[in-house]
């Protein structure tokens, strides 16, 4: 039993260690575990420090073990900004016809302004996305469940499991 409780706590700390090498000059982004997300090119990657070069700010060293995901720019999809500007645009067309409607016309017809917003919205929507695409960023590292073990609130030991999303 406390072979296995060894290897639970320390898991997280070795599989952390192992994060992916990523190729010097990729686009990366890079956020930390205090929410702080940062987007640039990768310099340099060690076992224990990644160095990011960002617009507008000097080279930014930053520590492996305060990261909490790495995602690699991997290019524009033209598919899946067509399939998000079909959203966008039956969202934003038929909220404001309908909401046109609401104002100006019988409420009866507000489903139907609805309607008809969404669909020629989504048309224009998927015109206008599969043009200018869709990013995709692919994630090579996410950090691990964290367990703790101490004193809870009421004074007795305690294991704790955190995840971050």
């Amino acid at each position: 039993m406390k072979q296995a409780l060894l290897i639970l706590l320390s898991a997280p700390a070795v599989l952390a260690a192992q994060s992916a090498a990523i190729p010097p000059g990729s686009r990366v982004r890079v956020e930390t575990a205090d929410n702080w997300t940062r987007t640039g090119t990768l310099v340099s990657q060690t076992a224990d420090t990644l160095v990011i070069d960002a617009p507008g700010d000097p080279r930014t060293p930053l520590a492996t073990s305060t990261i909490r995901r790495i995602r690699v720019y991997e290019g524009r999809s033209h598919g899946r900004g067509a399939l998000q500007g079909m959203g966008y645009g039956a969202a934003i067309l038929g909220g404001t016809l309908g909401g046109l409607a609401l104002v100006g016309s019988d409420p009866d017809w507000v489903l139907g302004w609805v309607f008809v917003g969404g669909v020629y919205g989504s048309v224009i929507g998927l015109g206008v996305g599969a043009i200018f695409g869709a990013e995709t960023w692919t994630t090579t590292y996410a950090s691990f469940p964290r367990v703790t073990v101490g004193p809870t609130r009421g004074g007795a030991r305690g294991i704790g499991l955190a995840f971050t999303f």
